[in-house]
């Protein structure tokens, strides 16, 4: 037995000696049956309690387990973790997500009509769960979402969610933000000064871009579209957001002139091009030496001056 069997096997054995069962791991599809049953809960307030999430979400099913995520603690606590968190030592402002496994699936779907509720002062994000990635995984419909960017690296979810509600909202639509995800660093919490913002319709999505350019915070915001698209540098089946035009500064310089042909902005070689810049021979004759680098040039040009006043 391998130094890492047995001591897994006197802990298992510590365990049913204290009247507790050991963890066993699951296998892919009990896992997969637990995650339909999984609800994402975001946006919500550091001081958010598991207690008090089991009372709100029980009237849609029995809970089996809650669990909090993305606590960010006070950058001067000094206690443990743990104790920092039952402190109360948390950075005030921030937001924390959790995850709700309810004993049927059918309790999950149910619990999705408390998206965007108001609890303790802040509209919360609920969605179901999705496998590895957690809040960076939870579906969003690209043809109702925008990227939002120039944001304050302090920006709150809360705030997006009222600032287009204000100005998106009509007769028919009162809430028209359904989720919001500041992309943040996963260490500190601290935003990364973008945002992506999904509506209940299209043209909810629509007035939200006309929204490019107005203050937040003090900031104009960048307004742009968001779209889905499977890139080949990504791994196969797996999905990258495009941020509209954001793209093209990374594609190279642009024209607006009719039939202009776009250069990649790392240019291709060719035969032409000197040896000291990247440039290739003919082929199956190595790189091209017709030109050689200024720094050689001015080596070799000294070196013939000294040999020149020498004779």
């Amino acid at each position: 037995m391998s130094l890492f069997g047995g001591l897994q096997q006197e802990r298992d054995q510590r365990l049913i000696k204290a009247g507790n069962q050991p963890k066993r791991k699951r296998d892919p599809q009990e896992e997969a049956e637990r995650l339909s049953r999984t609800i994402f809960v975001g946006n919500l307030v550091p001081e958010t309690q598991r207690k008090s999430l089991r009372k709100l979400f029980s009237s849609y099913g029995e809970v089996e387990t809650v669990r909090l995520r993305s606590v960010t603690l006070h950058p001067e606590s000094k206690k443990p973790r743990a104790a920092a968190i039952k402190a109360g030592d948390l950075m005030q402002g921030h937001s924390l997500h959790a995850y709700i496994v309810f004993t049927e699936a059918p309790a999950a779907v149910a619990a999705l009509q408390h998206n965007m509720q108001l609890v303790a002062g802040r509209h919360i994000r609920v969605d179901l769960a999705a496998a590895q990635g957690g809040a960076a995984a939870v579906k969003y419909n690209p043809a109702r979402s925008v990227f939002v960017g120039n944001l304050g690296f302090d920006v709150q979810d809360e705030s997006l969610i009222t600032f287009f509600n204000a100005r998106t909202s009509d007769a028919t639509l009162q809430q028209p933000v359904t989720a919001v995800r500041v992309v943040r660093d996963a260490a500190s919490g601290v935003g990364k000064g973008f945002a992506f913002v999904e509506f209940q319709t299209k043209a909810a999505a629509l007035a939200a871009r006309d929204c490019d350019g107005q203050k937040l915070e003090g900031r104009p915001l960048r307004i742009m579209r968001a779209s889905h698209a499977t890139k080949g540098g990504a791994k196969a089946g797996a999905s990258a957001v495009v941020l509209g035009k954001s793209h093209k500064a990374a594609a190279g310089p642009s024209s607006s002139r009719p039939g202009h042909k776009q250069r990649p902005f790392f240019a291709q070689p060719d035969a032409s091009t000197p040896s000291w810049q990247g440039g290739k021979g003919p082929k199956g004759q190595g790189p091209s030496r017709a030109a050689k680098r200024p720094a050689v040039q001015a080596r070799k040009a000294k070196q013939q001056a000294a040999r020149s006043r020498r004779a």
